[in-house]
Parts: C-alpha cells; sequence; structure tokens
C-alpha cells in the first residue's frame, strides 16, 4: 500500500494567541512558533473568541496573568484550548495550574 506522510498532512498551520503587555520580549520566540503556527499578538486583556486558536500563551505579571487566565477559563469556547503561562520566575511554575494554566514555559 502506497502511504505518503504529506498526503496525510492538514497544510493549515495552528494558531496561538499570545497575550503580552510586552510584545517584544516574545519576538524571538514568536518567530520560532512561526514555524508551526499562525501567530496572534493581543496586548490588552480583551481576547476575541472569534477564532479558533489552537493554543494560548500569557505572558504578563502574575496579577494581570490571574486576571486574563480567570477571564479565558470562563468563556467555553476556551475550555478545551491549552493554556501556556510564561514567566522568568521559577516561582510561577507552582502556583500556575492553581491560576489555571495547563502548561509553564519558564525563560531564561
Amino acid at each position: 500500500m502506497f502511504r505518503n506522510d504529506d498526503f496525510f498532512r492538514d497544510e493549515s498551520k495552528r494558531s496561538l494567541l499570545i497575550i503580552t503587555d510586552d510584545r517584544e520580549k516574545l519576538k524571538d520566540l514568536s518567530e520560532v512558533l512561526e514555524a508551526d503556527y499562525e501567530v496572534f499578538f493581543v496586548e490588552d486583556e480583551k481576547v476575541s473568541d472569534e477564532n479558533n486558536y489552537s493554543a494560548l500563551m500569557v505572558d504578563m505579571d502574575q496579577r494581570g496573568a490571574r486576571k486574563i487566565i480567570k477571564g479565558l477559563k470562563e468563556n467555553h469556547r476556551f475550555n478545551d484550548v491549552p493554556l501556556i503561562l510564561v514567566s522568568k520566575d521559577p516561582q510561577t511554575e507552582k502556583s500556575a495550574h492553581y491560576l489555571g494554566a495547563d502548561e509553564v514555559l519558564l525563560l531564561p
């Protein structure tokens, strides 16, 4: 049986929404992610639920992140979307799941 993996691959890119208060800080990371994702940025807490995002990434101070994550979790459209919290603080990893994040990306 002939099988060509490229034939079965979905050519549409997944989409990633990055919610940040400092877009410039994540410029390098977003360039790497653009190989696999269509990357969107929002610099405030008003997240549109019109798009079907594959993942959400939140990069804000803990208080801002808590507010954003709470709002996302209250919106049923985002219930099954993985939420990644970005932080430089290793202590954030301990509280991230309590906040509602699925994963933590620790930056150097």
